[in-house]
This record gives C-alpha cells, structure tokens and sequence, in this order.
C-alpha cells in the first residue's frame, strides 16, 4: 500500500515565490493543494478544501496577515501552521510564537529547510492529535465511572434503607415489647435491655446518615436547591460555621445528571472550606438563567495558593473540574482579595430548556 502525499495549502501573495515554493514542494512529494495570496482566501480554502497542512507567509496583503490568519485556522480547524518569513526580528518570532506555529522557514527558500520544518510540524500535529485522542478517552472513563459511582450509590443507599432500616425497626419495635414484659425488680435485665433498644437507636440514625451520604433522598425527591439547602444546613450545625444560601425558587430545569454534578461540586467545594479555609462565613449561590446552571461557593478564610489550584494531588479540585467538564461546563477556582477562595461553575442545561 503506498503512503497518502501530505497535502498542503500554500499561502504567498508574491507569484515568482509562491512558485518556487510549489516546485520545491512538489519535488519533495507533497501536493500542493492550491496557492492563495490573502488570510481571507486561505480561511476560506480551509474551510472547503480540509488540507493537512498550511505553509503561509507571515506577511500578507489584505485585512488580515498570516500571524491574525494562523491564529483563526487554529481556532477553528486545529490545523498546523509553518510561517514563510524574512523577517527574524523579536517583535515577528514573538507575535508568531503566540499563534501557535508550528515552525519557520526562512527567505530565502532553502528546500531542505522547507522539508524539516514540514516534516517536524506533521509529527508535532500527530503527537497532539494522539495526546487529544488520549484525553478525550480518559475524559469519557472518568464520565464513565462518576456515573457508575452515582448509581451504586443510590443501590447502596436503597438497599440499606430498604433492608437493613426496616430489619433495626422491627428489632426496635420488638425490644420495646420485650421492655415492657419485663417484671418488676428485674433491675438488671431491665437495664442492658434498655441500652440494647438505646444502641439500636444509635445504630437506626447512623443508617440514615450513611444512606444520606451516600444518595440524599431530598435531591431525588425536591431537586438540586432543596439537597444544597439541606446539606449546607447540616454542614453548619456541625462545623458552626454560618452558611449563606440563595437558591432559586425553580431549579426543575436542572436534570439528574447535572443536578447529580452539581450537588457533588457543592459538597466537595464546602469540605474544602471546611478542612482548610479557617473561614467564618461561606456563601452558596445556586442560579439558572440565560440556558445555564450557575452555582457558587465563597468563603472568607485564608484563600487557596496559586500552586494548589492545579495540583496533580488536589483530587477534590480535578473531581470538581472534571464533573464540570462532563456536562459541557467550565469551572473557576481562584483566591479572592485579600482572602478567601471562590468556586464558580457554570453548566449548560438541556437543549429542551434553553
């Protein structure tokens, strides 16, 4: 089987170069896909053509020249891009760099150079489309297995509510009676039954404790503000810490999914405050509007450092971006002035509702 020729669309307003450029292309074993002369034509041969690769002048006539032109096709196409330039001064490489190229050649055209400058900037645009290819796969495991979690969850949770909960009640129900047919002056049996019926309380509230942690009946049952409320409530009887809750009168538009996401962000935004913030006073705000889900979480303690924000082994902050991530969202983490941390997440609602 031979190997397909790399194609490549090639970008010169001056004829006599753009010419000479084709040939040496040509002889090299590329196709040259067609030869434009303007930013304007390339975006618009791009876009119908779909070459593999752009090898433009920096300087171009017209409205925009090839540094704004390189910039756009990236944007739109992620296609590599190799600059044709004479110019090497700081202010050109530093305008270059920023548009992401993907190499230089030189005036005047050196083949050789042309060849390594093409063939570097095909391996580089692999190496990335493989990396991507990488990423979107452990993207969708990770969606994969937060969905998988969830579920469990709730099985978990209707499993020991269901089971366990109306076994410890009935075993409630019967040491109560068996209280009551103890005789008098059995001080002794009268006691340990009492802390046997005592220890099964204990025992019925840590069930409903462990069920709500695992899957809140309130967000299945009243929705997303309802959950937050509640959980922001308990959060605060035990830490003492006030919390400041606005939510909105309607969050019926936010589906399970990211209802699910968003309820999760909130308890490992408000465990963060909790462990590490020092903090007073947090702030929840839950919002929908404008066809998206809107909720954050402030504090005013001692604000996040620069360098854990990004951390490989702050878990909690990647599990917050990557379930942002998962729903079509995005995700801001950042230290407030002169303190305190801040967690803002926007998610997208169903197209349905928007």
């Amino acid at each position: 089987m031979t190997e397909s020729r790399l194609i490549i669309l090639l970008v010169e307003d001056d004829t006599i170069i753009g010419s000479y450029i084709s040939e040496i292309l040509e002889e090299g074993g590329y196709e040259v896909l067609k030869t434009v002369s303007s930013g304007d034509e390339a975006l618009a041969a791009v876009a119908a053509l779909r070459p593999d690769l752009v090898l433009m002048d920096i300087s171009l006539s017209g409205g925009i020249d090839g540094i704004e032109t390189a910039k756009l096709l990236k944007k739109r196409y992620g296609l590599p891009v190799v600059f044709i330039t004479a110019h090497s001064d700081r202010d050109t490489i530093e305008r270059a760099r920023d548009s992401d190229c993907y190499g230089y050649v030189l005036k005047p055209i050196v083949d050789a150079q042309v060849y390594a400058a093409i063939e570097m900037a095909t391996r580089r645009s692999h190496l990335e489309a493989k990396v991507k290819a990488s990423e979107e796969e452990l993207r969708m495991l990770s969606a994969h297995l937060q969905t998988a979690i969830e579920e469990e969850r709730q099985r978990l949770s209707r499993e020991i509510h269901d089971v366990l909960g109306q076994m410890l009640t009935v075993l409630r129900i019967d040491l109560s009676w068996l209280i009551r047919q103890i005789p008098p002056g059995s001080a002794d049996i009268s006691f340990k039954a009492s802390s046997a019926l005592a220890m099964t309380d204990d025992i019925i509230r840590n069930v409903r404790r462990i069920c709500s942690e695992l899957r809140p009946g309130v967000l299945d049952d009243l929705g997303l503000a309802a959950a937050i409320e509640w959980q922001a409530r308990d959060l605060e009887k035990r830490s003492g810490i006030p919390f400041e809750i606005i939510v909105p009168e309607n969050d019926s538009f936010v589906t399970d999914t990211r209802a699910v996401a968003l309820f999760r962000i909130f308890q490992e935004a408000a465990t963060n405050v909790l462990r590490h913030a020092s903090a007073s006073q947090v702030r929840v705000e839950l919002s929908v509007a404008n066809g998206e889900a809107r909720l954050v979480v402030c504090d005013d303690g001692v604000g996040i450092p620069e360098h854990k924000i990004y951390d490989p082994s702050s878990f909690g902050l990647m599990g917050i971006r990557e379930r942002s991530r998962h729903c079509g969202g995005d995700c801001a983490i950042f230290a407030g002035t002169p303190g305190g941390t801040t967690v803002d997440v926007r998610i997208p609602l169903d197209p349905i509702h928007e």
